[in-house]
């Protein structure tokens, strides 16, 4: 059983019985069923961006300064921010996006490494993260325009060698001449996701996905289903609900 479908196992047959609360629909006069609220969480978007941004490259993303100046310049082209900024020593720089990688890497969802001469870290994703990003295909349906500006970013700043990242950042309008500290860019996340064309189901497999506790504890899982005698190929899915077959034990 792959991660997607255990998150789909755990919102349909453990949360749903457990946490959903019956609600009138306004609209059509009808209850109905909601395990979560129908906006995601800011730190599950904050996620779903680096997810998306590591994702970009073939291997890893070399260093946290080339990570950093992807997602910020991405931003630029989004209607949506999920970090803050400010001019610090390499230029632009979030230490909230900093603190939540370091978050993504000790649950599993992102490996790091260090570089050869100290000289950094590479950022890939782990096969949950590889999993949980599959979620969120595509990307701009949770963060309006981020995925095009990846694009952008991708190929202005993401695969330049260092120097000329540091050239780019420092040379920035927004940064040139600027002390350490001064704002670029403040957090701006969507309230609602209304528009975005999800269902209850997707908004709340994709919270979960994201949730960090969840995700440690679907690795511990998986990793013990691997090591287990159960009968994997037993488990399917009928009418989108896992289930077991007959000859399953």
């Amino acid at each position: 059983m792959g991660f997607s479908r255990i998150v789909r196992f755990v919102r349909r047959l453990i949360l749903r019985p457990l946490l959903a609360e019956n609600a009138m629909d306004e609209r059509t006069g009808s209850r109905r069923t909601r395990v979560m609220s129908t906006c995601l969480s800011p730190e599950a978007l904050k996620k779903a961006a680096i997810l998306s941004a590591i994702d970009q490259y073939d291997d890893a993303a070399y260093g946290l300064k080339r990570l950093q100046k992807v997602i910020y310049r991405a931003s630029k082209e989004a209607s949506v921010k999920p970090f803050s900024y400010c001019v610090w020593r390499f230029g632009q720089h979030s230490r909230d996006m900093t603190a939540m990688l370091s978050d993504m890497v000790r649950d599993g969802l992102v490996i790091a490494e260090d570089l050869p001469r100290k000289t950094g870290k590479s950022y890939r994703l782990s096969p949950v993260g590889l999993a949980v990003k599959e979620c969120l295909e595509p990307v701009d349906r949770v963060l309006p325009g981020f995925g095009k500006g990846l694009h952008v970013a991708m190929r202005e700043v993401g695969l330049q060698k260092d120097s000329a990242i540091d050239r780019w950042a420092k040379g920035s309008p927004e940064v040139k001449g600027r002390p350490q500290g001064t704002p670029l860019m403040a957090e701006d996340l969507p309230r609602s996701t209304d528009n975005l064309g999800l269902n209850d189901g997707q908004i709340e497999d994709l919270e979960l996905a994201l949730n960090t506790g969840f995700v440690s504890s679907v690795c511990k899982v998986m990793d013990a289903m691997k090591e287990s005698d159960l009968n994997l190929s037993a488990i399917h899915e009928w009418n989108g609900e896992p289930s077991v077959s007959a000859s399953g034990s």
